[in-house]
C-alpha cells in the first residue's frame, strides 16, 4: 500500500508573493548629485532601460509633493513582461525608497492551471528574485505570502508549513524556529516568521515574512479589496520595523567608532602628568597630543550628534510602528495583532533604552576629551608666556648690560691709556708709546667694560625677576 501525502492535496486560491524593499534616499550628507544618480540607476532597472528624461522629471517631481506617502507612477504600478505575472509598486516613504514587488507566477504558461501549489511558488520566487535583483534594499526587506484557502477542511497552519518549506525564504528553513506568532486580520489567519540578525555589521540582515491565509467564503472582489488596504499597511508598518533595525545595526559601527576614540584620549590621559612633570616641558610632544586631540574631537562631536539623531529616529518610528497597529486594529476590532505588538516591546525594552544608555555613557566620555583639550592648551599658553618672559627677561638684560659696557668703554678708554702710561711709561726719546702699552689698555678697557656690562645686566635680570 502507497503512503499518500497530505502535503500533495494542498491548493491555495489566487497565491502571490510579494517582497517589500526599502532604501535610504534622502540620508544625511547625500549630495543632491548621489540622489540623483541613484534614481537614475533605479529606474532604469524598474523601467527595463526605457527611462526618458521627462519619465525621470516627472518621477522627481512626484517625490517633492509634500506628503508622508507618496506614489511614484501615474498608474500606480508598472506590470512585469512576460513571462512573470506581476507588477511594480514603488513609493516615496519620507526619506526612504520603498517598492513592492508581486508575483503571482507566470501568466504565459499553458500548463499554469495544471502545477501543483509547490511549482507555482517556484515560478512566483523565481519572479520576484529576477525583478527584485535591481532594486536597492540598504535598509532592509520583508516577505508577505498570501492566498485563499480552498475550503474550511483544509488546515492554514499546515498550508503555512508549507508554504514556508518551499519557498525558503530564510536559511536552512526551520518552521519550529522560526515561526514567532500567530494572529488574525480581515478574516485571514496571520503567520509571523522570523530570523533575527546575529551578525553586528551595520547591515540589517534580520529574515521576516508574514504569511496572510484568507478563508473560502470570500468572494475575489473582497478579497481584492481587503489586500488593497492590507498592502498600504504593510508598506508603512514594514517600513517603521526595517528602519528601526537598520538604525540599531547602524549605531554599532557609531558605537565602535566612538569607543576606539575614547580608548586614545584615555591614553593621551595618561601619559600627560609624565610630559609635564620633566624638569623641562617638551612643548613638541605636547602640541603633537593637542592636535591628536582635537582631530578626534570633530568628528566625535559628530557622530554623537548622528549616534543622538539615531536614539530620536527609532522613537519616532515606534510611536509610527504603534500608531500603524492602531489604526488596522480600529478598521477590524475583531482582529488580533498582538503577535505584531511584540516587535514594539522589544524595541521599546531593547533597542531604544540600549540607544539611550549608550547615547548617555558617550556623551559622558566626551568631557574628559574636552578637560584634556582645554588643560594642554592652558599648560602650552603657559609654557609659552614662561619662555616669551624668559626671552624678554634675557633681552632686557642683555640690552642693559650692553648699554652699560659702551658707557664704561667710551668712559673708561682714556683712562686706561693714562694707567698703562704711568705702570709702562715709554722709552726714553720716544713719543708713542709701544705696541704692547696699546693692547694693554685696550683689553684693560674692555675688560672692565665686559665687567660692568655683565654686572648691569644681573643687576636687571635680578630686578626683573623680583619684580615679575
Amino acid at each position: 500500500m502507497i503512503d499518500h501525502d497530505p502535503k500533495a492535496d494542498l491548493t491555495l486560491h489566487y497565491p502571490a508573493l510579494d517582497l517589500f524593499l526599502y532604501d535610504l534616499q534622502d540620508g544625511l550628507g547625500k549630495s543632491a548629485a548621489a540622489v540623483d544618480q541613484k534614481r537614475r540607476q533605479v529606474w532604469q532597472g524598474i523601467l527595463n532601460g526605457q527611462l526618458t528624461e521627462a519619465a525621470l522629471a516627472e518621477i522627481k517631481g512626484r517625490e517633492e509633493t509634500l506628503s508622508g506617502y507618496i506614489e511614484l507612477l501615474a498608474e500606480k504600478r508598472l506590470r512585469f513582461s512576460p513571462p512573470y505575472d506581476g507588477y511594480y509598486y514603488p513609493v516615496k516613504l519620507g526619506d526612504t525608497f520603498a517598492v513592492m514587488v508581486d508575483c503571482s507566477g507566470k501568466s504565459c504558461d499553458d500548463a499554469a492551471s495544471t502545477l501543483s501549489l509547490a511549482e507555482q511558488l517556484q515560478h512566483m520566487k523565481a519572479g520576484v528574485q529576477e525583478h527584485a535583483r535591481i532594486i536597492p534594499g540598504q535598509m532592509g526587506q520583508s516577505w508577505l505570502i498570501w492566498g485563499q484557502l480552498p475550503d474550511s477542511s483544509q488546515s492554514p497552519e499546515a498550508t503555512a508549513r508549507f508554504l514556508h518549506d518551499q519557498l525558503a525564504l530564510f536559511p536552512s528553513p526551520n518552521w519550529d524556529q522560526d515561526c514567532r506568532g500567530q494572529g488574525r486580520y480581515q478574516g485571514a489567519t496571520l503567520f509571523e516568521l522570523q530570523r533575527p540578525d546575529q551578525t553586528p555589521d551595520g547591515h540589517n540582515q534580520h529574515h521576516y515574512a508574514l504569511i496572510g491565509l484568507f478563508p473560502a467564503h470570500l468572494s475575489k472582489g473582497e478579497l481584492q479589496g481587503i489586500m488593497g488596504q492590507f498592502y498600504r499597511h504593510l508598506m508603512r508598518l514594514f517600513h517603521y520595523r526595517n528602519k528601526i533595525l537598520w538604525v540599531y545595526e547602524q549605531s554599532f559601527q557609531l558605537k565602535t567608532s566612538l569607543k576606539a576614540a575614547t580608548s586614545t584620549v584615555q591614553t593621551l590621559t595618561e601619559q600627560l602628568p609624565g610630559l609635564i612633570a620633566q624638569p623641562k616641558v617638551d612643548l613638541n610632544s605636547l602640541q603633537q597630543n593637542l592636535a591628536t586631540a582635537l582631530q578626534i574631537a570633530q568628528p566625535y562631536a559628530t557622530n554623537l550628534g548622528y549616534f543622538a539623531e539615531q536614539a530620536s529616529t527609532i522613537e519616532v518610528n515606534l510611536q509610527n510602528y504603534g500608531l500603524r497597529l492602531d489604526a488596522m486594529e480600529k478598521q477590524d476590532p475583531a482582529c488580533d495583532l498582538v503577535f505584531l505588538r511584540h516587535f514594539e516591546e522589544l524595541a521599546q525594552e531593547k533597542y531604544l533604552a540600549q540607544l539611550q544608555t549608550d547615547e548617555k555613557i558617550l556623551t559622558a566620555g566626551f568631557k574628559p576629551l574636552e578637560n584634556y583639550t582645554k588643560t594642554v592648551t592652558g599648560i602650552i599658553d603657559i609654557e609659552r608666556s614662561k619662555n616669551e618672559r624668559k626671552l624678554n627677561l634675557t633681552i632686557a638684560s642683555a640690552s642693559a648690560g650692553l648699554g652699560a659696557a659702551s658707557l664704561a668703554a667710551s668712559t673708561f678708554n682714556d683712562q686706561a691709556k693714562q694707567l698703562v702710561a704711568v705702570w709702562m711709561p715709554p722709552p726714553q726719546g720716544q713719543t708713542q708709546p709701544p705696541v704692547t702699552s696699546y693692547l694693554i689698555s685696550t683689553a684693560l678697557a674692555f675688560g672692565v667694560s665686559a665687567s660692568v656690562g655683565v654686572l648691569f645686566a644681573w643687576l636687571t635680570y635680578r630686578l626683573l625677576r623680583r619684580r615679575g
